[in-house]
């Protein structure tokens, strides 16, 4: 887990949830992917700053991560309505902010951190146009579903985030 890693991720994410409900919903709706990341990513750091210590595993979090997003796309294949595609946008910013709380918090040096935050924020938007036309936004989103699961399973805490994997691939 690293922020490099993170910061894509959460940028990646941002733009083709921007994508996703341009499609499924009025244009004018679209800047609501922009207020969503805020809140999510927010209250995810404040989750993560209040959780008791080692009570928080990168491992699990990924994992949730992994399932949040497999919920995002089979809601988008159930129902997709405003309220729906909000409600299932939110948990993976939460996620990743915990996440990003996390990597920022066992960071040896702030300031290396936040230049890595830019660069994959920077690498994001490089990559963005060509990935969504190659994969698609829903192509992305179990891309980085995909990613999420099994950096899960690398990492230590490996049986809780394989039984939060399997759970989510089940449902």
């Amino acid at each position: 887990m690293t922020v490099f890693g993170l910061a894509f991720a959460t940028l990646l994410y941002e733009v083709v949830l921007t994508r996703v409900l341009a499609y499924f919903l009025p244009f004018q709706v679209t800047p609501l992917a922009l207020s969503t990341a805020m809140l999510g990513l927010g209250l995810g750091a404040w989750l993560r700053a209040t959780a008791p210590e080692g009570r928080f595993n990168a491992s699990t979090g990924l994992a949730g991560l992994a399932a949040s997003w497999l919920l995002l796309f089979a809601a988008l294949y159930v129902r997709w309505d405003f309220w729906t595609l909000t409600a299932v946008s939110l948990p993976p910013f939460i996620a990743l902010g915990a996440l990003l709380a996390q990597a920022y918090g066992v960071a040896p040096s702030a300031h290396g951190a936040y230049l890595r935050d830019l660069a994959g924020g920077a690498a994001a938007c490089l990559t963005a146009t060509s990935l969504l036309v190659r994969f698609s936004p829903i192509g992305v989103v179990l891309t980085l579903a995909a990613a999420a699961g099994t950096a899960s399973l690398a990492g230590p805490g490996r049986r809780a985030a394989r039984g939060a994997v399997a759970a989510a691939a089940a449902a």
